[in-house]
């Protein structure tokens, strides 16, 4: 039998048993679940020449824990995904088996502070455009860590202190691409908030990132970055919060070919509810962060991302998504680094629909366009159409 026809198979026998097991999971802490998509891929490499199109057929179930106590709430989950490619590249597989696995945890240690431990674990093939913008062009297998854990205390009634730390590990399978590619990002942060009134907040904040990647011939990607900023938050609605920070950023370099570098930091962010139906969220900024291109170091970006959920009615969910990120990379002259401009843009768009509680359909569309230098790396136009359906039990 074909890997299309167990897929296919398995697909039809899973949607059956989930089918006869309808029921809400509120209260339950072992929940279940199910879904299954086709995704139609215009350029499945991601590539600006030879565009290869595609079709993926996905199968994701999933198991997840809840628990949720006087002062401790907990989810764990785990949702692998059984992947059917019909015209897989030549370093490809036909059938692929993806990973992922969430944990977060928050416990109350007293009426003042408050704990927290947020890790994601992934293991994928595709290229893609992450969260927040960062661009993995890589056709390889690799997994991604990210662990976020955070301590807030109330100081008093009016101020707060919110301590973070963060570390993202990424490892590609392949040795070549592992060493342009794998990295290791490590950061600390400290927030202070003061309420100033009933709808004014005063914002300071501190950080410290280390950027670790594989040393190429060429120069040492590695370095740290200090940031500090001031700024406000205002509560435009009772769920409506928009503020703003300004401050300044500092870079040190391993490779002494590097410069120091000194720049503006700005951070700008709008979220919230709008009325009963409608949460959006606008994020920009302005700043250095680690390269996406090796083997430069780092990029000096500005961004602008938005998203908007809105429940049209009571079964049917509207989401959109846009990120807008212009990056330029400075010349290496001595290094043989020509430096450039690039530009991306990523748009998704989706519309889910309720057939019952437990039951859901869903379609979508994800547009995706990188502009680059050709002294930088390559640029590329993708559209990925998907539709599919989710059960839970």
């Amino acid at each position: 039998m074909s890997g299309k026809h167990i897929l296919q198979s398995s697909l039809i026998a899973l949607v059956a048993f989930v089918s006869c097991s309808y029921g809400s999971q509120e209260g339950r802490p072992l929940r279940f679940g199910l879904s299954a998509s086709v995704e139609a891929n215009d350029n499945r490499d991601a590539t600006e020449r030879d565009k290869e199109s595609n079709i993926d057929f996905f199968l994701r179930p999933y198991i997840s824990y809840h628990l949720d106590g006087l002062t401790t709430r907990l989810r764990l989950r785990y949702e692998p995904a059984f992947r059917y490619r019909t015209e897989p590249g030549d370093d490809q597989d036909e059938i692929d088996l993806q990973h992922r696995i969430d944990i977060r945890a928050r416990h109350e240690l007293s009426e003042r502070a408050r704990v927290r431990l947020n890790n994601t674990f992934v293991k994928i093939d595709d290229p893609q455009i992450e969260e927040g913008g960062a661009i993995v062009r890589a056709d390889r297998s690799y997994i991604l860590n990210t662990l976020r854990a955070g301590l807030n205390y109330d100081v008093g009634l009016l101020s707060n202190i919110d301590v973070a730390a963060q570390s993202t590990i990424r490892r590609y399978d392949d040795s070549d691409i592992a060493a342009l590619s794998d990295k290791d990002e490590y950061g600390i942060g400290l927030a202070f908030r003061h309420t100033l009134s009933e709808t004014l907040v005063a914002l300071v904040s501190g950080s410290i990132e280390t950027y670790r990647f594989e040393d190429t011939p060429a120069v040492s990607r590695d370095f740290d970055s200090l940031t500090g900023s001031a700024g406000l938050e205002y509560r435009f609605l009772p769920q409506l919060l928009g503020s703003l920070s300004v401050g300044g950023q500092t870079r040190s370099y391993d490779d002494s070919s590097l410069e120091v570098g000194d720049n503006l930091y700005v951070s700008a962010e709008l979220s919230g509810n709008v009325g009963a139906d409608l949460v959006m969220g606008i994020i920009s900024g302005y700043g250095v962060r680690d390269a996406d291109v090796a083997p430069y170091a780092s990029q000096e970006y500005a961004e602008f991302r938005g998203y908007a959920d809105f429940q049209a009615t009571p079964l049917l969910a509207l989401r959109g998504a846009l990120t807008y990120r212009t990056s330029d990379y400075d010349a290496v002259r001595e290094l043989g680094l020509a430096g450039g401009n690039e530009d991306v843009i990523v748009f998704d768009a989706q519309v889910t629909y309720s057939l019952t509680d437990t039951t859901s359909i869903m379609a979508g569309h994800r547009f995706e366009d990188i502009s680059a230098d050709d002294e930088l790396s390559n640029s590329y136009t993708r559209n990925i159409s998907r539709l599919g359906m989710r059960l839970d039990f």
